[in-house]
């Protein structure tokens, strides 16, 4: 089958740009040593797959999808299913991909990961264990996510209660760039 009459689509369909498409396909060349549409077909299927499942349009379980593979960095070689879970899932909590990214971002090394947890359960009462978060943070991001709003409703904490100081700080601890975002995800 034509590759390019493909690619064309994806760009169409998901409103994905050559460089992000480019990206997702050297992914899997990297990874098999071969270019294939396989994680085209991926993407196609489990985009459409969350989207009928949530309700939530598969343009942007896709386009989410395609950054998470794409960022070897900070994701590792995730597949385009988990992608496309940990796509689904920030939607559904109100968060963009960027807020993601920072967030894993401050819980990647151990240090980082030890000062946020310190300083959420010393301010918040937040009780997460750094060495776990870290190790999310670096295996299953999706998880880490769950992890870290589970423990803010463990806590006893309510947003409601909290004033613009108390929201700007957990802002930061938590590795959010964006107020509206944090309420999104613990509320």
């Amino acid at each position: 089958k034509d590759s390019g009459s493909d690619i064309s689509l994806f760009m169409e369909n998901f409103g994905l740009s050559t460089t992000q498409i480019g990206d997702f396909i050297g992914k899997e060349v990297a990874q098999t040593g071969e270019a294939s549409t396989t994680m085209l077909d991926d993407l196609k299927k489990f985009s459409y797959g969350m989207s009928a499942q949530t309700g939530i349009s598969a343009k942007l379980i896709a386009k989410d999808t395609v950054s998470i593979v794409s960022n070897v960095e900070r994701f590792g070689n995730v597949t385009v299913e988990e992608a496309a879970r940990m796509s689904t899932a920030l939607k559904q909590l109100g968060v963009s991909y960027s807020q993601l990214d920072n967030m894993v971002g401050a819980f990647q090394g151990f240090e980082g990961a030890a000062q946020k947890v310190g300083n959420l359960s010393a301010v918040f009462g937040i009780h997460l264990d750094a060495v776990e978060m870290m190790n999310l943070a670096n295996t299953d991001q999706e998880a880490m996510m769950h992890k870290l709003r589970d423990a803010f409703d463990d806590s006893g904490q309510s947003l409601e209660d909290m004033n613009i100081a108390q929201k700007n700080l957990l802002k930061e601890q938590a590795g959010f760039t964006d107020v509206k975002q944090m309420e999104m995800f613990f509320s």
